[in-house]
């Protein structure tokens, strides 16, 4: 590929065959096109030429990068409950985020936010009801753990 052509940006079904090796499950995993053949000899000739994979369909070094990438995409910061302001229900932990996003649930219609450090609750855009619907959102531990 030349200085000046940009890479096109990985296909899902190239994310998963990724995804797929460094799981151990080979290459051909879910791959298809015209011919069952010529999906997978395609897919992974993509990812041969982009340098992820070598010729025996191993993850090479930007392989690996890539793979450390995704994974730090998909992985949530976690909830200091001590660190939690006062009046603090929830707490929003998406992944990809670098920092929680503290939530105070008051009532059926009122919601509100508040970043650690951060010194002010502020109105939240959702109602409580959409809130509770985010997969990131997480109620406040009921237990607390003996020191």
């Amino acid at each position: 590929m030349s200085i000046t052509q940009k890479a096109r940006p990985l296909s899902e079904l190239m994310k998963q065959v990724m995804l797929d090796i460094a799981a151990g499950r080979g290459g051909y995993h879910g791959c298809n096109g015209r011919s069952e053949y010529g999906g997978r000899n395609g897919t992974l000739t993509g990812l041969a030429q982009r340098g992820l994979i070598d010729h025996r369909y191993e993850l090479t070094a930007a392989g690996h990068e890539w793979i450390a990438k995704d994974e730090a995409k998909k992985r949530r910061p976690e909830a200091d409950w001590s660190q939690a302001p006062e009046g603090t229900t929830h707490v929003m932990r998406s992944p990809g985020s670098d920092r929680v996003a503290w939530i105070k649930i008051d009532g059926p219609r009122e919601a509100f936010w508040r970043f650690p450090g951060a010194k002010n609750w502020r109105p939240s855009t959702d109602c409580p009801s959409s809130l509770l619907r985010n997969p990131s959102v997480e109620a406040r531990p009921t237990e607390t753990q003996a020191g």
